[in-house]
């Protein structure tokens, strides 16, 4: 008896520790492939700024927006992939896992052309007719929308198999590929624009970048099924039964979350005008980027859930669930703080003055609210995981249906800083959320254990918001100086966080994990 127990010990310690690994690695590549576009991204804006002006840099991030809305043609296919994958990964079935990947690639080859060609016929009507745009860039600005939509087919080709990785668990290896592709994309586009080259020279390199990586993933993917072909499209009826019917809701899901993510930016170019979203454009995707990096390194949890789920083994799902909260929480508080303080000096530094003066107030609003949103990342990834995904389809139409209002009644009267007060109107939808899954998923804790999860964020930045006025009149103009104290504010207050999540821990408000 007292072998068997060892050995049961071993047995788990074992299995926990490769889930480690595999998670670590996971983890690790694919938030620095975030950390990697970041860097890129933040070397790139002011060089366009510079080079094409803060109109045309508004063109170029209404593009990435129309990007982003290429979404609403997905059907959650993708999300199906992952999820089919890992099934059938788990099960030893690769010729079902290959039949998921051949359908959804040819479901995607025809939806990317469908969209492709929408784009194409209504760009000059959009142009003409909906945006506010100078005369003398009308041109340039469908031309851009155009090769945007070509975009959107070339990404329905490359989520395809970049899906089939994450279902394998093989988040590192789509990392690297992206990695390399995000690094030839932005070195060969700053060579374009210093060199005299235009927007729509920029925006084609980068899509010719994207289809690399799609073929790449594609060579990947065919290594990992073995014998089972992948690269040739066909329907087969009970793979399109299956991600059908699991895909119509993520899909719902990913119609409404880039609707939050990018419409903004259309109403912001209606209402107010192109300068203005680049204004927002880059304060949103520049905060953005946190919850991007959080979601990256913990995306490994989806099919980790959908796996564990098929093995019935629920104390690892919950062990598991509240240790990437406590993670995700510190790190990303510890990253808002900083950027919610001194963020006029950060826009001066890496653009100008004057867009500082314009943006700043927009970040500090978004970085409150990305600073909850980070929470709803495990609470994602375990519910689709575990195949609640009506529950989570549910509560994302509710979070985006009130975000979409908000914005709608405060952008033409507020403007941009408008649009970033309607993001805050979901926060207490996230509380919400907390308590359905902590109690009604995985049977923990109840609703004011829950609410101890928001404790560090609200204290946090309600200490930052005392702090701000402070530094906000004397805005630090040294790049060493800034960095030395972002990154005292940032260790303080992920110290903290972690520390007051320790003291409720210890109290008992919430579980050990």
């Amino acid at each position: 008896m007292t072998f068997n127990r060892i050995a049961g010990l071993a047995d788990r310690w074992n299995r926990r520790s490769k889930d480690f690994q595999r998670g670590a690695s996971n983890a690790g590549l694919n938030s620095t492939e975030r950390v990697v576009r970041l860097l890129l991204w933040l070397i790139v804006v002011p060089i366009f700024s510079r080079q094409f002006g803060d109109n045309v840099l508004g063109i170029m991030m209404l593009v990435y927006s129309l990007l982003g809305l290429g979404g609403v043609l997905s059907l959650g296919l993708t999300d199906a992939t992952v999820k089919f994958v890992a099934k059938y990964r788990a099960l030893h079935d690769r010729a079902s896992a290959a039949r998921v990947v051949q359908t959804t690639l040819c479901v995607y080859l025809l939806l990317g052309a469908f969209g492709a060609g929408i784009v194409y016929l209504v760009s000059p009507l959009l142009v003409t007719k909906v945006f506010v745009i100078s005369d003398e860039n009308t041109a340039l600005t469908i031309l851009a929308l155009r090769i945007g939509g070509l975009g959107i087919a070339v990404r329905f080709f490359q989520s395809v198999f970049q899906s089939s990785l994450y279902g394998f668990e093989r988040y590192d290896l789509a990392a690297v590929i992206g990695i390399v592709e995000n690094t030839a994309a932005m070195a060969i586009s700053i060579f374009l624009a210093l060199n005299g080259y235009g927007l729509a020279s920029v925006l084609t390199i980068i899509v010719l970048m994207m289809f690399g990586n799609g073929v790449a993933c594609a060579v990947a993917t065919q290594r990992l099924m073995k014998s089972h072909p992948v690269y040739w499209p066909r329907l087969d009826g009970q793979a399109l039964k299956e991600c059908f019917g699991f895909g119509v809701y993520t899909w719902f899901q990913n119609v409404l979350h880039q609707a939050v993510a990018n419409l903004d930016s259309f109403l912001i170019v209606a209402v107010v005008g192109s300068s203005a979203v680049a204004y927002y454009g880059v304060a949103n995707r520049l905060i953005m980027q946190v919850h991007i990096l959080g979601a990256a390194a913990f995306a490994f949890l989806f099919p980790f859930a959908a796996r564990l789920f098929e093995q019935k083994d629920f104390d690892r799902l919950r062990s598991v669930y509240h240790r990437a909260t406590t993670t995700i929480l510190v790190l990303s508080t510890g990253v808002l703080v900083p950027l919610y303080m001194f963020g006029d000096s950060l826009l001066a530094i890496w653009m100008n003055d004057s867009f500082a003066s314009g943006a700043a107030l927009v970040m500090q609003l978004l970085c409150i609210r990305y600073a909850v949103l980070p929470l709803s990342i495990v609470n994602s990834c375990y519910l689709l995981g575990m195949g609640r995904v009506r529950i989570q389809t549910a509560s994302v139409f509710l979070s985006a249906s009130t975000i979409l209002v908000a914005q709608v009644l405060l952008i033409p009267r507020y403007g941009i800083p408008g649009a970033a007060w309607a993001q805050l109107a979901s926060v207490p939808l996230a509380v919400l959320m907390r308590w359905y899954v902590e109690r009604r998923v995985l049977r923990t804790i109840g609703i004011s254990a829950t609410l101890t999860y928001f404790i560090p964020i609200a204290v946090l930045f309600a200490c930052a918001g005392l702090l701000t006025p402070l530094v906000a009149g004397h805005r630090i103009s040294s790049v060493v100086a800034l960095l030395a104290a972002m990154g005292v504010v940032a260790t303080l207050s992920a110290g903290a966080a972690y520390g007051i999540l320790w003291l409720c821990r210890r109290r008992g408000w919430i579980p050990v994990g």
